[in-house]
């Protein structure tokens, strides 16, 4: 199969997964119409929302979490995603996200040693099409010892996760996986082993399903740390950056980190 890279802050696009020796996945942003070729039988796009929501901080003045929240919260119910991936979550945010996304399930635990402690990288999924295949969902540690909770390692500050699920469609009974990460925002060593043990999951669990893997890589499209994941390190099923598919041409206004200033500068880090 085709394995995607889902990489879009504040924003959506979608892909359908063909097997590979199938004409190219179709991949649509928001403002472009679907080929009118589409045969009527093609499986229905998948639409997915990566949004890094910035830790509850009250130093943030205006820009905190209780005044932006009901926007935030609005902005991923107008979106109309199948898969939400959020990042920096605490779990007074999530408590708030679930009561506000009432259609969407969610799955996901913190970082820290305690699951009632510190920020999470959960992955919220609509039930109206998707639901959880049993036993297919979880959380790691990129570290090397990624089952031990709060474990860190290669100079990272703080623990780094990776959530992820095994989701099945209603309507077809198709399977996707989907992965949400955040990278370590210190230390490139940590950002390029912890895309190592992404890929080593990936190719550990992922069989042939499409994979859609997701979040803030604190790193650009060229950085090694995602090199690893688009070209399949060590037998990892390779992936392809679906903003690059969608916006060929546009990387040098994609900035995605713009601290509330809505700048789109810098790399797309997201």
């Amino acid at each position: 199969m085709t394995r995607v890279l889902l990489s879009a802050a504040l924003a959506f696009v979608a892909a359908i997964a063909v097997p590979a020796s199938a004409a190219p996945p179709v991949v649509a942003t928001p403002n472009s119409e679907p080929p009118s070729a589409e045969p009527p039988s093609a499986e229905p796009p998948i639409r997915v929302v990566s949004f890094n929501i910035r830790f509850e901080n009250r130093t943030d003045a205006e820009n905190a979490w209780g005044a932006r929240r009901h926007r935030a919260i609005q902005h991923l119910l107008d979106s109309g995603a199948d898969f939400i991936g959020l990042q920096e979550v605490l779990p007074s945010q999530r408590r708030e996200l679930v009561e506000g996304l009432p259609a969407w399930g969610s799955i996901g635990r913190s970082r820290e040693a305690s699951s009632a402690e510190g920020e999470s990288t959960p992955i919220f999924y609509d039930r109206r099409r998707w639901s959880l295949v049993d036993g297919r969902s979880g959380t790691f540690w990129l570290s090397e010892t990624p089952s031990v909770p709060g474990s860190r390692d290669w100079k990272t500050a703080s623990p780094r996760i990776a959530t992820w699920a095994v989701l099945r469609e209603t309507r077809s009974g198709r399977l996707v996986m989907v992965v949400n990460t955040h990278l370590d925002d210190r230390s490139q060593e940590a950002r390029e082993n912890g895309a190592k043990v992404i890929a080593k999951f990936l190719a550990r669990e992922a069989e042939r399903m499409p994979v859609i893997v997701m979040g803030d890589f604190n790193a650009g499209p060229l950085n090694p740390a995602r090199s690893s994941l688009c070209e399949g390190w060590q037998g990892s099923p390779p992936l392809r950056d679906c903003y690059a598919i969608a916006r060929a041409g546009n990387e040098s206004a994609a900035g995605t980190h713009h601290g509330f200033k809505g700048g789109t500068g810098g790399l797309r880090i997201d």
